[in-house]
């Protein structure tokens, strides 16, 4: 009988370690970074680094609608593009017409969409006081990590 007892308490203590695992890590992952620590927003990073004060919030948030806005709307481009390229694969071949002029006109449209990041960073750096402005170059070789989906691996080479 304690035998008995030792293991139903060790299966109710993982399963419980199992369901606090489960959801510490689907509570919330878009913010998670490594180990499910939680990982600041690139808003509240790029607030913090740069020092900016109630003003500067209140115009960096307008930046952010603006940029949100012209990024979905070249997004949504990019997708109508790539989805007539993609219908392209369903045509016989000999039938395909403009797959490469879909292929440049994606490139276009990536061009694009960094073109809006660079001005989205140009803006920043606008309402940057000149004190700041050490800050902002410290910031810009953080800038294509803080945006990236997944942290890259550094390599070792």
């Amino acid at each position: 009988m304690k035998k008995n007892s030792l293991y139903i308490i060790l299966i109710i203590g993982l399963v419980a370690l199992n369901l606090f695992t489960i959801w510490s890590v689907s509570s919330n992952p878009k913010h998670r970074g490594p180990f499910g620590k939680m990982r600041p927003e690139p808003r509240e990073i790029i607030i913090d680094k740069l020092h900016f004060d109630k003003s500067q919030i209140a115009n960096y948030d307008l930046l952010i609608k603006l940029h949100q806005k012209n990024i979905h709307e070249a997004s949504e481009k990019s997708l109508a593009i790539r989805s007539n390229l993609y219908k392209q694969l369903i045509v016989p071949e000999m039938d395909r017409i403009g797959v490469d002029s879909l292929i440049n006109a994606i490139g276009t449209q990536q061009k694009q969409i960094e073109s809006i990041h660079f001005h989205h960073f140009e803006d920043i750096k606008n309402i940057c006081k000149t004190e700041q402005l050490n800050d902002f170059h410290n910031l810009v070789d953080e800038l294509s990590l803080l945006f990236a989906p997944h942290h890259p691996r550094k390599s070792n080479d």
